[in-house]
């Protein structure tokens, strides 16, 4: 198109769904690794593994939008779970166990269930 004409591309409203469904579970992604870090500077500072409301206490941890978290501490590791239900494709939540039992297949490995 030429500088100054009305020329304007549409977007598909299914592409558009994917793209933001692909953002979200990048969201979801980046929510498990930074939770990841916010466990270790728990242990660091308390000797323990926390939970989903240690962590928020702490000021350690903050979700993006729509995303939905559950951590499960033991005194050797940890499981989390975050999800995001607004995501159309297949796959909305990512899975991290580090410790805590964790066979060596998935210890520390990001996973979806």
């Amino acid at each position: 198109a030429l500088p100054g004409s009305r020329c304007v591309r549409r977007v598909s409203p299914r592409a558009f769904a994917a793209t933001r469904s692909k953002a979200r579970l990048a969201s979801v992604r980046a929510d498990v690794h930074n939770t990841e870090t916010a466990e270790e500077a728990y242990f660091s500072d308390f000797k323990r593994y926390g939970t989903f409301a240690q962590l928020q206490t702490a000021n350690r941890l903050s979700l993006s939008a729509g995303n939905t978290m559950t951590i499960t501490a033991a005194t050797n590791g940890y499981t989390i779970s975050a999800t995001n239900n607004a995501i159309a494709s297949a796959i909305k939540s990512y899975n991290v166990r580090v410790g805590a039992g964790a066979a060596a297949t998935v210890d520390g490995k990001l996973t979806c269930p």
